[in-house]
């Protein structure tokens, strides 16, 4: 920085060049400089050194001017330097970082962890005993990565795995190569789950295909994919071990993956062979995309009580390759309502089957599952569906219908306890039509009350038999009726009786048989 009136700009900056100088070039002075000191000051600006490094050196340069010579020239100016060889050491002191540990699910600090703190030659630089305040470690480089270190977890919970973070140039931590969470204050976050709290997490992989201005299902005959969970973003550090998708004559393949801690994000990536993450592949020569939903690759395992959890991704092709084929889908929904037509809430199992013939004696061989399940515990409709495989030029009819368990037709059963309607009893898949639905509907049967008759009474017939006159031997007093006796009421009870017994006969008949068909 120049005093003030030196014939130079008020500041100029330079760079070092490759030997560590700086040149700030010719400074030309007039006659009207002649026999003038002038004193410049040279600092080096924090942006020069990078983070972690400190500069405390000012070098103060002093010029003198030469005299006028009288002939329009100037004697040689003198320039001295503070301090003497002009030299600017820089002192490196490091960036600090602080680090918590804290429970993965709720976020609350943990103390009791033994952690210690890597190099990128792995040696241990630092090592403590968490509290539930954050620990600061000073004196780290930047552009190195290092590697956290649970050896010990607190009581209750599991020791995680390790983590890494790199420190960029100013300082601060640099997201895209750091595995574990940091706040926005830069407080590098080591989660653990607890004990005994594992979870499951399904991934699922399906096919598709381009086909001119749609997007189908494709199945595979036989082929086989791979995929790894990792703990990271950039998917550097696995979780699992890599895992096949294996796919036969199935437009769908899934893998599970177990023991993973609820509450941690995790990162599902498509993987070759040999474990490199890939974005795009080929089969048969035919290209696809691996495809996440709004891109987003990562799935936050829950606290589900169940533990478990599922993640879905695809393949899309470019075109159907060699070894694939379309897939056609039949969706049947089961309706369950009241004899009012309302929706009746159940736990029992319906199915449904598909059959090759109207006459409905052959299920069908064209599809995956002939016989569909309808649990109706899930609500009062449910759906299944079946898929189709779709050959070149196929056209399949499939006629279905209402059966029990060994996909006899519930027609076949006068004790089925329900009216059965259908939308339809048959649909034709085609290439150009690879999807179809029917609903079946089962309304129940209104009770009907039944009222017994009475019998009328049969008049005695005469008999032709003439009947002796006896004449009664006198008494005493006329004894009055007993209580609770016939007293002329000649009524036959008995036909009541024997209705009853019908009735209640006819009741326990019905019972069984619903209970059979829940059992089943």
């Amino acid at each position: 920085t120049a005093a003030e009136g030196i014939p130079m700009p008020e500041n100029a900056t330079v760079a070092l060049t490759e030997a560590g100088k700086a040149d700030f070039g010719k400074i030309t002075y007039t006659l009207a400089d002649a026999g003038k000191t002038y004193t410049y000051t040279i600092t080096e600006t924090p942006e020069d050194f990078g983070a972690g490094w400190l500069s405390d050196t000012t070098i103060t340069a002093t010029v003198k001017v030469g005299e006028d010579n009288g002939d329009g020239t100037l004697t040689p100016s003198t320039v001295t330097y503070d301090p003497e060889d002009a030299v600017i050491t820089n002192r490196f002191e490091g960036v600090s970082i602080r680090i918590l540990k804290v429970d993965v699910e709720t976020g609350e600090p943990l103390a009791g962890a033994h952690m210690q703190l890597l190099d990128s030659k792995d040696n241990v630089i630092e090592e403590w005993i968490s509290t539930t305040e954050p620990h600061e470690v000073a004196g780290l480089k930047t552009r190195e990565t290092y590697t956290l270190v649970e050896t010990q977890a607190p009581r209750g919970y599991n020791v995680t795995v390790h983590t890494t973070f790199r420190l960029k140039a100013d300082g601060t931590i640099d997201p895209d190569t750091t595995s574990t969470r940091f706040t926005a204050e830069g407080v590098l976050l080591v989660e653990d789950g607890r004990e005994d709290e594992k979870a499951s997490l399904a991934v699922t992989k399906h096919l598709i295909a381009d086909d001119g201005d749609r997007t189908i299902d494709i199945a595979a005959v036989d082929q086989i994919f791979y995929v790894q969970l990792f703990y990271d973003e950039h998917c550097t550090i696995p979780v699992s071990d890599i895992r096949p998708l294996e796919f036969k004559n199935s437009s769908a393949a899934t893998v599970v993956f177990e023991n993973l801690e609820p509450g941690r994000t995790y990162y599902i990536q498509e993987v070759t062979q040999d474990g490199e993450p890939m974005e795009v592949g080929a089969v048969n020569d035919t290209p696809f995309i691996v495809a996440f939903e709004n891109n987003n690759h990562e799935v936050k395992i829950s606290t589900n009580p169940d533990g478990s959890q599922t993640f879905y991704f695809y393949n899309e092709f470019f075109r159907i390759p060699d070894g694939f084929y379309k897939e056609a889908h039949l969706t049947v929904t089961k309706q369950l309502l009241s004899a009012a037509g309302e929706p009746v809430e159940s736990d029992e199992i319906f199915f449904a089957g598909i059959f090759n013939d109207a006459e409905l004696t052959e299920l069908s061989d064209v599809v995956e599952d002939p016989i569909l399940v309808l649990d109706m515990s899930e609500g009062p409709t449910v759906s299944a569906t079946t898929n189709i495989q779709m050959a070149i030029g196929g056209s399949y009819t499939l006629y279905i219908a209402e059966v029990d368990g060994e996909g006899i037709p519930v027609s076949e059963d006068p004790a089925f306890a329900y009216i059965v309607t259908m939308d339809r009893d048959a649909v034709t898949l085609t290439e150009e039509n690879l999807n179809a639905s029917v609903t079946i509907t089962n309304t129940e049967i209104p009770e009907e009350s039944v009222t017994p008759t009475p019998t009328p009474t049969e008049t005695p017939v005469p008999s032709e038999t003439p009947t002796p006159t006896i004449t009664p031997a006198p008494t005493a007093s006329p004894t009055p009726p007993v209580p609770g006796a016939r007293t002329g009421d000649d009524t036959n009870y008995m036909q009541y009786l024997i209705l009853l017994g019908l009735a209640m006969t006819a009741m326990i008949i019905a019972a069984y048989h619903r209970r059979r068909k829940r059992e089943r």
